[in-house]
C-alpha cells in the first residue's frame, strides 16, 4: 500500500462571530435582582448537558459576591427560563434583593450548565472570579462533548441593573469538527471508512478567570488523547473524484477542547507514530463497493494514519473560536494487483523430439 496519501488540507479557525438576542426577565418588585441574557447563537452547537443542543438556554448557575469582600456568600442559585425561547422569563427561588447601604455593588459570575460537573474546584472571586475545570478527553461515547458558558458583571447595583442584571454568555472552550474526502475516482468502487480520530498531547486541566477572554484560562495541565465522537459504526465516504468534503460529526458532537497553545509533533517519514508533539491519528480501513476489505495486513484490519498540526503560525486552541481540520484520502491509494502471463514451450527430447516404439 501507498501510505503518502491524505494530509490535512486546511485548519480553519471560525470565530464564533455572535448573533446575539437578549432576552428580559418579568420586572416584578423593583428591589427583585433580576436577569437578562445575551445569548451567543453562533453555529457552536456542542451538547450544553447530555441531549440537549445548544441552540438556545434554558437554565443557568450565578454566584454573587460584595464588590471587595473577595467571598461568594451574597448569592448563589440556579436561575431557570419559565417562559419560553422567544420570550424567556428567568426565574430563580428564593429572591434575592440589592444592598441597600449607598455606594455597595455586587459582583455576579455565571457558568452553565448548572453545577457542572467537570469544575473541578469551587468558584472564588478571590483574583476576580475563577474556578478549576477538567475538560472529558474521551469524547467518544456517551455524548461526551460538553459546552461551557461563562458570563460575568461586576461592580452591579440596582440602579446600574434597573431592567435586570445584563449577562452575556461567551463559549469558554474551543470547539473542533472534521471533513473529509474520498477523491478516489468513482470507479475504483474504493470507499473509505473512518473509524476514530484521535488529538494526542494536549492538556485537559486548567483554571479558568473571569472575564471571559482569549487568555482567560491558565494552568493547563495534564496531557492526554482527545477521542472524537466518531459513530460506532464509522463513517463512510464512497469515492467522487472531487473535492467533496464531508461532515464527520454532528453538531452536537463537536470536539471540545481546552484553549491551549500546542506543541505539534513532526511524523516521522516511515508513518510510523511520533514520539513526541500532538498530532492527529487517523484509524481507518478500505472495502470495495460490497464491503469486502481491500487492504490491511490481515483481512479487516484497520490502517492507520498520523497528521501533522505544524501549521503557520502556530496553532493556538483560543477560547470561543471552532476549527475546522480537514484531510483528504487522494487517488492512487492502492498499488493494484496485476499479473504477467507467459506460456512455457515444450521442451523436446533429443535428438528430434521422436521416441521409436518397437
Amino acid at each position: 500500500m501507498k501510505r503518502a496519501f491524505f494530509a490535512i488540507l486546511a485548519v480553519a479557525a471560525i470565530a464564533t462571530a455572535c448573533s446575539k438576542s437578549e432576552s428580559v426577565s418579568s420586572t416584578g418588585d423593583a428591589n427583585t435582582i433580576g436577569f437578562r441574557t445575551v445569548i451567543d447563537k453562533s453555529d457552536t452547537k456542542a451538547t450544553l448537558v447530555p441531549g440537549g443542543v445548544n441552540t438556545t438556554m434554558t437554565s443557568f448557575f450565578v454566584q454573587a459576591g460584595i464588590t471587595g469582600l473577595h467571598n461568594l456568600a451574597f448569592m448563589e442559585a440556579a436561575v431557570y427560563n419559565k417562559g419560553t425561547a422567544a420570550a424567556p422569563n428567568w426565574t430563580y427561588s428564593p429572591g434575592k434583593y440589592w444592598p441597600t447601604t449607598a455606594g455597595t455593588t455586587v459582583d455576579f459570575f455565571a457558568y452553565a450548565p448548572i453545577k457542572d460537573v467537570n469544575m473541578t474546584t469551587a468558584m472564588s472571586n478571590a483574583a476576580g472570579g475563577t474556578f478549576g475545570y477538567t475538560v472529558v478527553a474521551d469524547q467518544s461515547v456517551n455524548n461526551k462533548s460538553v459546552d461551557l458558558l461563562v458570563a460575568n458583571a461586576a461592580a452591579q447595583t440596582s440602579v446600574t441593573a434597573s431592567a435586570g442584571v445584563a449577562l452575556a454568555f461567551n463559549h469558554a472552550l474551543s470547539a473542533v469538527t472534521f471533513s473529509a474526502s474520498n477523491q478516489n475516482a468513482v470507479a475504483s468502487n474504493l470507499i473509505v471508512r473512518i473509524k476514530s480520530i484521535e488529538i494526542t498531547a494536549l492538556n485537559t486541566v486548567g483554571t479558568f478567570t473571569y472575564p471571559w477572554s482569549a487568555t482567560c484560562w491558565s494552568a493547563q495541565a495534564t496531557p492526554a488523547t482527545y477521542k472524537a465522537g466518531i459513530p460506532a459504526a464509522g463513517v463512510s465516504l464512497a469515492p467522487t473524484g472531487a473535492a467533496t468534503y464531508v461532515n464527520l460529526l454532528s453538531d452536537n458532537d463537536l470536539m471540545m477542547i481546552l484553549p491551549q497553545t500546542i506543541t505539534p509533533a513532526t511524523i516521522p517519514g516511515d508513518g510510523s507514530a511520533p514520539t513526541t508533539g500532538s498530532y492527529v491519528k487517523i484509524t481507518y480501513n478500505l472495502t470495495d463497493a460490497t464491503g469486502a476489505p481491500v487492504s490491511g495486513v490481515a483481512p479487516g484490519t484497520d490502517d492507520v494514519r498520523y497528521l501533522s498540526l505544524a501549521t503557520p503560525p502556530t496553532l493556538k486552541f483560543v477560547p470561543g473560536t471552532r476549527y475546522n481540520f480537514q484531510f483528504n484520502f487522494t487517488g492512487n491509494m492502492l498499488t493494484p494487483i496485476t499479473f504477467t502471463v507467459t506460456v512455457i514451450d515444450w521442451t523436446p527430447i533429443p535428438p528430434a523430439d521422436v521416441i521409436p516404439i518397437v
